[in-house]
This record gives structure tokens, C-alpha cells and sequence, in this order.
């Protein structure tokens, strides 16, 4: 029986390292043959005040009210054993409660907690000698993308986003004007929902056993805390879902939905904080709803 040597184990022989005579493929997963992941998106998102600023930063008397929202949209690539391989991220930023004839200078994310004046992470791009100006009424908005982040820093900002916080400074305030730790949100999608602020990822599987068919069920968002799925088409709404704050009653978060179908379905509730997971699942041929008041 003659041993056909796939082609990339060929070529790893001419190079003088030697492999098994399997008769198969490599494993695209493993070793040198590990491939690209479609790319990911973390989304994160900071609440900045004056107030946050730690000594010895000193804040100009006319801006102790600044405020402002940071948002970070993290796209990382990963191979097929997980590793980060690239990571880019993008600035949404807005600033307010500065003085007008002040400028935006600089806007980083820092590495520390709360009572840490941490070292800087990742640049916004802004520079002292091009900024952005705050007239006529003390504030400003901006956006980067494409910003390069270290791949070690974006693991550890997934694993960990509340030992970072995003800063701001201005002319006045040099050393920072505003600032707040990160959070992660949810990156809404076709088949992702996000409920409650963005802290909560929906998402829905169905399949019908008796026609060998299945998918992933399609979001329509409502209000800020509810939203609808359907799986065939956009005028049969199957699924209506919401996730509220229910914490000033039990301390927890609540997870209700309503169906209008008997189709196999598993429904997938993640706290983007906190990392917790609930399923609910549905077999096929059952009519129920539920209330879950104990959810997170």
C-alpha cells in the first residue's frame, strides 16, 4: 500500500523536520496549521467624571463638573487554538462641562483600578498640538478607529475591563479632566439583542425535530429592556423578551419572556459584567412563558 504524504507534511519534510505517515490531514486546529477566526467584538463603555481624578492630577477650578461617556469597540482576531493574533479598537467620546475656551488634548485608556493613576494602554491618536476645540459651550465630541492595542492588553482588558479606565485631558487640565472605569456592554447584531443599558446579550437557537430545520432567531429590539425574535419571518414574531432591573425589590435582575410558538427553542441571557450565563429551553411542542425573578 503506497503512503500519499499530504502536501503540507511534504513540505515539512523538505525542511528537514520529520512527520508521521498518517495518510491524513493535519489537524487545521492544531500547531502550525491553526487558522483564523472570523473577527470579534468586545464592546466596552465608560462613565467619566471630574471627581474620578486622583491626586496629584489637578482638575482647573472651571471644569470640576466635567463629565463625559467613552465608548470602545474592541475587534480582536484569534487562531484556531484561541490566541489573540491582532487586536484594533475605536473611540466614541464625548465630553461636556468644560470651560469653552479650553481644547480636547488627549483621550487614553490607562491601566488601574479606581484608586490607581495607571500607565497609558492605548493612545487615542489626539495630540497637544491638534486638538479638538471646546467652544462655544465647554464640550466636544470625537472618534478614532483603527487604533492599534497591544495583544497582551487586549486580553486583559476582556478578562478584566474594571482594571482600566479611560481619561481624558484639556488644555486647563492637563493632567486629566475626566475619567471611569470600563465595563463591558453588549454588541447588538442580527441575532443579538441588548436589554438594560446594553449590560444584557440575548440571543435565541430553535429547530423543528420533525423537518430537520434550525437556526439562530432574529432580533428586533422595542425599548430599552424588551425585544422580539422571530425565525421564519419578519411578520411572525415567535419570541418577546425583557430583562429588568428588579434589584430595589429582591436585589436581582428579572428575565421574562412570552412565547407564540411551540417550536424547540433555547434562549441565552449573558450578564456582559459579570460574565453569568442563564438558559432557558423549550421543547418542541410546548406553549409556555416564563418569569424568572431570580435571574442574575
Amino acid at each position: 500500500m503506497k503512503c500519499v504524504l499530504p502536501t503540507a507534511i511534504t513540505l515539512t519534510l523538505l525542511a528537514g523536520v520529520a512527520a508521521p505517515c498518517t495518510g491524513q490531514s493535519p489537524d487545521p486546529q492544531a500547531g502550525p496549521f491553526a487558522v483564523s477566526q472570523p473577527t470579534e467584538i468586545v464592546n466596552f463603555t465608560a462613565h467619566m467624571l471630574a471627581s474620578n481624578e486622583l491626586a496629584p492630577t489637578v482638575v482647573a477650578p472651571g471644569e470640576v463638573g466635567a463629565f463625559g461617556d467613552a465608548n470602545v469597540e474592541l475587534q480582536v482576531v484569534r487562531d484556531g487554538l484561541g490566541n489573540i493574533t491582532s487586536a484594533t479598537a475605536r473611540f466614541d467620546v464625548t465630553v461636556a462641562g468644560c470651560t469653552p475656551s479650553s481644547n480636547l488634548i488627549l483621550a487614553h485608556i490607562h491601566q488601574g483600578g479606581p484608586a490607581i493613576n495607571g500607565p497609558v494602554r492605548v493612545d487615542s491618536g489626539l495630540t497637544v498640538p491638534a486638538p479638538i476645540p471646546m467652544a462655544p459651550v465647554g464640550s466636544a465630541s470625537f472618534s478614532r478607529s483603527g487604533l492599534t492595542v497591544p495583544l497582551s492588553i487586549a486580553a486583559a482588558l476582556i478578562a478584566d475591563p474594571a482594571a482600566f479606565y479611560f481619561d481624558v485631558h484639556t488644555a486647563l487640565s492637563p493632567q486629566g479632566v475626566a475619567r471611569g472605569q470600563l465595563k463591558k456592554t453588549c454588541a447588538a447584531s442580527a441575532t443579538v439583542l441588548c436589554v438594560n443599558a446594553s449590560r444584557f446579550k440575548v440571543e435565541v437557537s430553535w429547530r423543528v425535530p420533525p423537518q430537520g430545520t434550525s437556526g439562530a432567531g432574529i432580533a428586533v429590539p422595542q425599548t430599552t429592556d424588551t425585544g422580539q425574535f422571530y425565525f421564519f419571518t419578519s411578520n411572525n414574531i415567535e419570541l418577546v423578551i425583557k430583562v429588568v432591573d428588579g434589584t430595589a425589590f429582591n436585589g436581582k435582575y428579572w428575565v421574562f419572556y412570552g412565547a407564540l410558538t411551540n417550536v424547540e427553542y433555547t434562549i441565552t441571557v449573558t450578564d456582559t459584567q459579570t460574565g453569568a450565563v442563564k438558559t432557558y429551553f423549550n421543547p418542541f411542542g410546548n406553549l409556555a412563558s416564563v418569569a424568572d425573578t431570580a435571574a442574575f
